[in-house]
């Protein structure tokens, strides 16, 4: 069983863990991550998620970025207890070098992402990320048959929005869920698979307010705009 229970809510961790959860999210905003990583890595900080991991390219003459990038995010890891790993890539021939950085709740986590990398097991990956479980099967069953691609799963955000009825979609707006998630929802499950994305919505909330109001006005144009349609009607 890959799954295990990281969830860690404020009533089970003592004080002094508090206090490092919140200087290694604190730290977190010096780093300069897109929204959604920023999102991702603060969810992993407090107990919600397994891992994440997110990557980006320098030219090789600033090579020293990715190293010192990696080092500010050791820094995270080790005021949060977490564990982290930076794998690098050299394309010689177009003078690039690819950081891919991981950062989980234990080593054994990251290990066991790379091996399902390596194989190509969506299934495996999914639940380490910790996605609902349904969305990962359905992602699964996608990738090994393409043809069914559109029965099992929403092709993105919108596709889903486009999906529902006026009543669904102006619940969605009361929430402001959309900028809480950018996993696929699965067509068979996406009402259950929203109670994740209601759960981490609640514990950003509590341990990253500032992080959370972003996330409730939109990180992307589609969100920002069906927010604005739905201001008011909601």
């Amino acid at each position: 069983m890959i799954f295990m229970n990281f969830e860690k809510t404020s009533e089970k961790i003592p004080d002094f863990e508090r206090e490092r959860r919140k200087e290694a999210i604190e730290r977190v905003k010096e780093l300069d991550l897109m929204i959604p990583h920023h999102r991702d890595l603060v969810l992993v900080i407090i107990g919600q998620r397994p891992l994440t991991a997110f990557s980006f390219s320098v030219n090789v003459e600033k090579r020293e970025m990715g190293e010192q990038f990696f080092q500010n995010l050791k820094e995270v890891a080790e005021k949060a207890n977490l564990s982290v790993e930076r794998i690098e890539e050299v394309n010689e021939e177009k003078g690039v070098v690819q950081n891919y950085f991981y950062i989980a709740q234990s080593r054994e986590i990251i290990s066991k992402t790379l091996e399902a990398e390596a194989k190509g097991d969506h299934e495996t990956l999914g639940k380490l990320y910790g996605f609902p479980e349904t969305a990962v099967e359905a992602f699964a069953k996608s990738q090994k048959e393409p043809e069914r691609e559109k029965e099992l799963l929403f092709k993105d955000q919108r596709d889903f929005l486009n999906s529902l009825s006026e009543e669904e979609r102006k619940q969605i707006a009361r929430e402001k869920l959309l900028g809480f998630f950018d996993f696929r929802l699965s067509k068979a499950s996406w009402k259950e698979e929203l109670e994740a994305v209601r759960k981490w919505k609640k514990a950003l909330e509590e341990e990253d307010p500032e992080l959370a109001k972003k996330l409730s006005e939109g990180w992307n144009s589609l969100q920002v705009e069906f927010y604005r349609e739905y201001e008011g009607k909601a």
